[in-house]
C-alpha cells in the first residue's frame, strides 16, 4: 500500500493513507497483511492522488510493471476511475465493473459524534446541520417545516477567503463540532444530502452514532455488502417535501434501525474492519472480467465540465506556454 499524494497539494489523500495504515494495524480480521515486496503482493493499493486526473498514479513505475494487480482507493469529490478500485464518490452514471463504492475514512478517527443507543431522550424527529452552498438539494432542505425538525445552515460561518473558492470547505471549531455531535445524538433521523459529490461523510457519522441516515442523493451507489434497506431510508431529490410525513411513519422503528446502523458501522466501516473490507473489494475486482468499453469510459470523462476546465484546458494552456517559451528561446539564441 502506498500513496503518491503531495501533502502540500492533496493533504486529504495523505490523511487517508495514514488512516488506512492505522486501520491495517487495528484490523480484527487478520486475513490480509501489508508487505514491502510488490512482486509478492496479491494487490498493490494506491491511496489517493495529487492530481484530478491521477497522472501521478498512472505514470508510476509499479503500475507499469504490475498493472493487473494495481488498484486505487480515492475519496475526493471528483474522480475518474482510470484504475479499478474503491471510490467513495463514484456516481451511478459512471459506476461500472471496474469500480466499487467505499466509505469515507475520517470517521475511524473522529470522536465528536457520540454513540447513544437509546432514542428515548431525542427531542428532534430529524436534523440537518451543514452548509447549503455545496448543492441545491441542501437549500431545499431548509424549506422543510416540522415542529420537531432541526435545520441549521452553517454557510455564514465560512471564512471570506474560503467562501470565494469555487469549492470551499467549512472547518468547524471544536465547539461547533461538539454542537454538531450533540444535535445528531438528540435526533432520531439525520438528513444526509449530497454535497459537491454524491456521497457525504455525514452518512457514516450517522451510522457510527447509531442514528438512522436519510440518504438524499440520486447518484449515490451504496457500498456492496451491508443491507442498507434495513437501517437507512432513501429519498429521491425531487421528493424532499415528503420527508416530514415519511419520517413520522418510520418513527416507531427509529431505535431498531439506529442500532442496526451502528452494528453495520462496526462490521464494515470501523477502524477495526474497514481495511479488510477495502482489500476484499479490491480482490473481488481483480477476479472480475472487464469489458473493453470500461477501459475507454474514464477517458471520455475528461470532457465532463469539471475536468474539461481544470485538466484539459489547463494542460492545453501549459503546452502552448511551453511551446511559446521554446520559440522565444530559439530566436534569442539566433
Amino acid at each position: 500500500m502506498l500513496t503518491t499524494a503531495d501533502e502540500n497539494i492533496a493533504g486529504y489523500s495523505g490523511a487517508d493513507f495514514r488512516r488506512l495504515s492505522a486501520a491495517a494495524v487495528a484490523d480484527s480480521f487478520c486475513q490480509h497483511t501489508l508487505i514491502d515486496s510488490p512482486d509478492l503482493a496479491d494487490i498493490i493499493l494506491f491511496v489517493g492522488s495529487t492530481y484530478p486526473d491521477h497522472r501521478d498514479v498512472r505514470s508510476h513505475p509499479l503500475l507499469r510493471q504490475y498493472r493487473e494487480k494495481c488498484f486505487l482507493f480515492h475519496s475526493d469529490d471528483y474522480v475518474i476511475p482510470f484504475l479499478p478500485g474503491v471510490y467513495v464518490n463514484i456516481s451511478k452514471r459512471w459506476h461500472n465493473d471496474r469500480t466499487i463504492t467505499g466509505p469515507y475514512l475520517q470517521m475511524t478517527q473522529w470522536d465528536y459524534v457520540p454513540f447513544v443507543p437509546s432514542v428515548a431522550d431525542c427531542e428532534y424527529l430529524f436534523c440537518f446541520v451543514g452548509s447549503t452552498r455545496s448543492h441545491r438539494v441542501r437549500r431545499r432542505l431548509m424549506e422543510l417545516s416540522h415542529r420537531r425538525g432541526y435545520l441549521e445552515d452553517t454557510s455564514e460561518n465560512v471564512a471570506k477567503n474560503e467562501a470565494q473558492k469555487a469549492f470551499f470547505m467549512l472547518n468547524y471549531r471544536d465547539d461547533a463540532k461538539t454542537h454538531y455531535g450533540d444535535i445528531i445524538s438528540r435526533s432520531k433521523f439525520v438528513l444526509c444530502p449530497r454535497g459537491y459529490a454524491c456521497s457525504t461523510w455525514r452518512l457514516f457519522e450517522t451510522m457510527k452514532a447509531g442514528r438512522v441516515p436519510v440518504i438524499i442523493s440520486d447518484q449515490w451507489v451504496p457500498p456492496a455488502g451491508p443491507a442498507w434497506e434495513i437501517f437507512s431510508i432513501r429519498v429521491r431529490e425531487n421528493q424532499i417535501d415528503q420527508i416530514p410525513s415519511l419520517l413520522e411513519r418510520y418513527e416507531a422503528e427509529a431505535e431498531r434501525m439506529g442500532r442496526l446502523a451502528r452494528v453495520t458501522w462496526e462490521e464494515w466501516f470501523s477502524r477495526e474492519t474497514v481495511f479488510h473490507r477495502i482489500i476484499e473489494w479490491c480482490l473481488s475486482l481483480k477476479h472480475r472480467s472487464h469489458s473493453n468499453v470500461s477501459y475507454l469510459v474514464p477517458y471520455v470523462q475528461l470532457f465532463r465540465p469539471f475536468y474539461f476546465r481544470h485538466v484539459l484546458v489547463s494542460e492545453i494552456k501549459h503546452v502552448i506556454w511551453q511551446r511559446a517559451l521554446g520559440v522565444q528561446r530559439f530566436f534569442s539564441e539566433r
